[in-house]
């Protein structure tokens, strides 16, 4: 990662400006610095989901009626089938697709 990563700026703040902390070799502050770093990408994807959200809603907002419809209805069918094909795979038992259009 590089020095500029906003990941590691808790870190850096923990531990001084160079992100070296002097007694790093323990197991609490490795095990902290984990969190840390996990911690700050959740709340960036997080983000990023929320910016993905609100751009769906915008196009979709701009659809006809019926197009809205259609999304929707395409939409719901994927996600059934990916519902049921992770059910079957956990039971060990393989389904074949049964698409009739990408969305």
């Amino acid at each position: 990662m590089s020095a500029m990563d906003p990941s590691m700026q808790t870190h850096r703040a923990a531990c001084g400006g160079d992100g070296h902390c002097a007694d790093s070799d323990s197991s609490v502050d490795l095990l902290t610095q984990l969190s840390s770093l996990q911690s700050d990408g959740l709340i960036e994807y997080g983000a990023r989901l929320i910016v993905v959200g609100e751009l769906l809603e915008a196009i979709l907002v701009s659809l006809r009626p019926e197009m809205r419809a259609d999304v929707r209805t395409a939409f719901g069918t994927r996600i059934a089938f990916r519902g049921r094909e992770k059910t079957d795979s956990a039971a060990g038992e393989p389904r074949s697709p049964k698409r009739r259009g990408a969305l």
